[in-house]
């Protein structure tokens, strides 16, 4: 028969008397170093995980204000709205313009990330850009033309 071992779980010393033929451990709250240590897990290492697809920030941005400039720019044909609407969107829409241009330049270099996104931020920015043209020089001719009719 084995002898009862008087150290709890990782080592601790337990509360219950030790065998008659082992002698008595020191009755202190110390681990012993004889006893086997819990197995812990190792760490996730940055080696061990693999390298994920590198993602192309640029055409994220270009389509996030794309998106931003459309959702503002829909409300530039409202007549007093209109050009608050127009001002506030204005900025985002070049800007998509601009970083969906640089996203699909960058995309060709990633091998295709992105492309997508940055094709979609570009579109939406041209979108927007020219309802807000069209929509600014629609007003110019109607102001024009409602000052002609009042000469008369």
């Amino acid at each position: 028969m084995r002898p009862r071992d008087s150290r709890g779980i990782l080592g601790w010393v337990s509360a219950n008397p030790p065998h008659p033929d082992e002698p008595a451990p020191p009755a202190t709250a110390i681990p012993d170093a004889a006893a086997p240590a819990a197995s812990v897990p190792p760490a996730a290492t940055a080696a061990s995980t693999p390298p994920g697809p590198s993602t192309n920030g640029i055409a994220v941005a270009a389509l996030v204000l794309g998106v931003v400039a459309l959702a503002t720019g829909v409300w530039t044909v409202i007549p007093i709205i209109g050009i608050v609407t127009a001002l506030a969107a204005f900025l985002p829409a070049l800007l998509a313009v601009i970083l969906g241009a640089v996203g699909r330049h960058r995309a060709a270099q990633l091998g295709g990330t992105g492309r997508g996104q940055a094709t979609a931020g570009l579109v939406l920015g041209i979108v927007t850009l020219g309802v807000i043209v069209l929509t600014a020089l629609a007003w110019v001719l109607i102001a024009g033309a409602s000052a002609a009719l009042e000469r008369y």
